[in-house]
């Protein structure tokens, strides 16, 4: 007579997903109430980066719950609308990594709400910044990357003096089209106000050439050591920190 299969433990089940992608972790997820409790435990969601695009408005609250039980901590947000911003800080309040795809001044505005915010970058804005950029929780940071975001000569020169006030940043990226003279003295002014940057990368358009951090630059204030790289493959990385994440769509 043939007896039931033994029942495996959770801690198998959970060893077993791990290996699975999102799509199939979705698939397992929808076959019984047991394994859905399973697949949205916290340590099958390390490291990975949820997009919020909003096509069809608000998402419902059991997507934030099922976010929350995750403990997702890294976000991308396609989205310019105050109301957008307003869902997210009250459904994903513990977010860590912010990733703007367009930027205005309310995205900025509801930043303040994410008070675990350690890493931000800012990608594509499609107006010219005219005055002050000012980044909430900016005490906090340790990494800052503004790829495509078109400083006036006053809001950018204001915004690398006020690096100063980012005491714990260790990664700065700048990524930018618009032709910039001078680019050196800008390495310059941002290592005289941040001594501790560990990573530096700028990326800047003079004529048909560039200025980037490859190039001369004076000697950096702090004689720690600094890794100096240029290109845009950190802009079009998905989450813009680390290429080991995976960005995925809303399951």
């Amino acid at each position: 007579m043939l007896q039931p299969p033994v029942p495996l433990p959770s801690e198998i089940w959970s060893l077993v997903f791990r290996y699975l992608s999102v799509r199939d972790k979705s698939s397992v997820r929808a076959s019984c109430k047991y394994f859905k409790k399973l697949v949205d435990h916290a340590s099958l969601w390390k490291g990975w980066t949820v997009v919020l695009t909003f096509p069809n408005g608000p998402y419902s609250e059991q997507f934030w719950n099922t976010l929350r039980r995750r403990k997702v901590s890294s976000a991308v947000v396609r989205s310019r609308r105050a109301k957008h911003w307003i869902v997210v800080s009250v459904g994903l309040p513990g977010l860590s990594t912010v990733v703007i795809e367009g930027l205005n001044r309310e995205s900025t505005h509801w930043l303040k709400h994410f008070t675990c915010l350690k890493r931000l970058a800012v990608r594509s804005c499609s107006s010219f910044i005219r005055e002050s950029f000012v980044v909430p929780q900016r005490e906090q940071l340790t990494h800052l990357s503004l790829c495509d975001v078109d400083f006036s000569f006053k809001s950018l020169r204001g915004f690398i003096f006020s690096l100063s006030r980012f005491s714990r940043l260790t990664s700065l990226v700048y990524h930018q089209r618009r032709i910039l003279d001078n680019g050196t003295r800008m390495i310059y002014h941002i290592l005289s106000c941040r001594p501790n940057l560990k990573h530096l990368s700028l990326n800047i358009f003079r004529g048909l050439g560039s200025c980037s951090s490859t190039g001369t630059k004076p000697p950096p204030p702090s004689r720690r050591p600094l890794a100096l790289t240029s290109g845009n493959g950190h802009c079009s990385n998905p989450t813009a920190f680390s290429k080991t994440q995976k960005s995925q769509a809303p399951p």
